[in-house]
């Protein structure tokens, strides 16, 4: 089965964004129970200035799954609690501020 994440980055002076798409095939656990597929997005928008005093500086804001997709439902089984723990994460959107300064 498949699992691929593809990715596009584009970049103008100090601004840039990073789009992926990450995909899991369906498949079918060890107890022979298929989980749908699952599709989720990826943005990261970057600015990195150029000039004095924020020279150096990178600013990025990131989402993790953007458009708050759930897992695939799996049947559970040894204490799952409905979604594969080894091939999805319940954790929805996730949003994420990191600012960096090189010396």
């Amino acid at each position: 089965d498949w699992r691929v994440r593809a990715a596009l980055a584009w970049s103008s002076g100090p601004f840039g964004a990073t789009a992926a798409v990450n995909y899991v095939d369906n498949y079918r656990t060890a107890a022979g129970r298929r989980v749908d597929t699952w599709t989720t997005a990826d943005l990261q928008v970057t600015w990195s200035p150029t000039t004095p005093p924020l020279e150096g500086v990178v600013v990025a804001l990131s989402a993790q799954n953007l458009f708050d997709t759930d897992p695939p439902f799996a049947e559970a089984e040894n204490g799952s609690v409905g979604y594969d723990p080894a091939n999805a994460d319940p954790f929805g959107r996730f949003l994420s501020l990191q600012v960096t300064k090189r010396w």
